[in-house]
């Protein structure tokens, strides 16, 4: 009797490791799979996704009329790629997800453009053109995947290095334009 109930309570704390270990595996599995949604709708262009979300230092990420006109940053996000280096989850419960993406380089498109472009419009044109064939650029970029307890889910929060690589470097042109000031 002695040895079954040392070998019920030896089963049972196997099964509560079990369960602890696989909710952990499954909230970082959940995790990647939501940050891989996002990513997907990233790659088709759709704005939307990040709209309110991009932290280029106080700039609006509305997309700007004249954007939605002529979806030049929706052709560099549809000329991405990206890969996702690791998945980790920190003591606090949020799971950080660090990625490598290539896209079209904003400083190489831009510098790409004829000199005689005479309006926003025709450099908007000529842009959407120029992106398959401007050089790319890779970028290291950061996801945090905040759980959110009340509705079982995760806020996707991105820093200035995934904003900067989703737009090409935009935020590095910015900085650099700026004389460097960050």
């Amino acid at each position: 009797m002695k040895k079954i109930r040392i070998i019920a309570r030896n089963l049972l704390c196997v099964m509560l490791l079990f369960l602890l270990c696989g909710c952990g595996s499954n909230k970082v599995e959940k995790a990647t799979e939501q940050c891989e949604i996002f990513m997907k709708a990233l790659e088709q262009g759709n704005w939307e996704t990040i709209q309110g979300n991009m932290p280029l230092d106080g700039l609006n990420s509305r997309m700007p009329e004249k954007e939605q006109q002529n979806g030049v940053m929706q052709e560099i996000m549809k000329s991405m790629t990206y890969k996702i280096e690791s998945v980790k989850e920190q003591e606090n419960g949020t799971i950080i997800v660090d990625m490598f993406i290539e896209t079209t380089d904003l400083k190489a498109l831009l510098e790409s453009l004829p000199e005689d472009i005479s309006s926003q419009e025709e450099a908007g044109i000529k842009m959407k053109e120029l992106v398959a064939t401007t050089p790319r650029k890779n970028f290291s970029a950061k996801v945090s995947m905040v759980y959110v307890e009340e509705t079982e889910d995760f806020e996707i929060e991105i820093d200035v290095s995934f904003a900067n690589a989703v737009t090409g470097g935009m935020y590095d042109l910015l900085v650099e334009l700026m004389g460097g000031v960050e």
